[in-house]
């Protein structure tokens, strides 16, 4: 995957020109959740809306209470991880990388909802493609940015070393 930076304002336009609707889910999935969740995500600023944008993001992206993810997260992956490279604001990077370690660590793909492609190539893109490019870019961040990227490449290091 092609890890580019990407404006805010462009995130947004990508969001709203895609056709939501176009992927499947389950009965709960619902497309339209995903244009305001990642519109929040784009302007947050305040640490005290975090954890509410990241729940809304988890769940219109995917079940956060069963740890899965619906075939949109094709379409969201490269757009999150390109608003993660371009956002001058801490707490949308934070916030992201709280996604991503939710992503790569405990979430698998929704059964029965890809016709595209089969549950464990799914799962290896996503994961795949976050540990490309958590490993691959040169950080300078905040501290506790900084201590999520630890953590993902010591998890990295486990992985390889079993």
């Amino acid at each position: 995957m092609n890890f580019s930076q990407i404006t805010e304002d462009d995130f947004i336009e990508n969001v709203n020109r895609i056709n939501w609707k176009q992927f499947n889910g389950p009965e709960y999935y619902r497309p339209d959740e995903i244009i305001t969740s990642l519109t929040n995500l784009v302007n947050l600023r305040s640490e005290d809306e975090k954890w509410n944008i990241y729940s809304d993001v988890l769940s219109a992206i995917g079940n956060d209470h069963a740890g899965t993810y619906y075939p949109v997260i094709i379409d969201i992956l490269p757009l999150i991880i390109g608003l993660l490279k371009s956002s001058r604001h801490e707490p949308v990077r934070n916030c992201i990388l709280e996604i991503l370690s939710e992503w790569y660590y405990s979430f698998v793909p929704e059964l029965g909802t890809f016709t595209t492609s089969n549950e464990k190539d799914l799962e290896d893109f996503v994961r795949g493609n976050i540990k490309q490019f958590i490993t691959e870019t040169k950080w300078n961040d905040s501290d506790r940015n900084m201590k999520l990227i630890s953590d993902f490449n010591d998890y990295f290091a486990e992985e390889a070393s079993a």
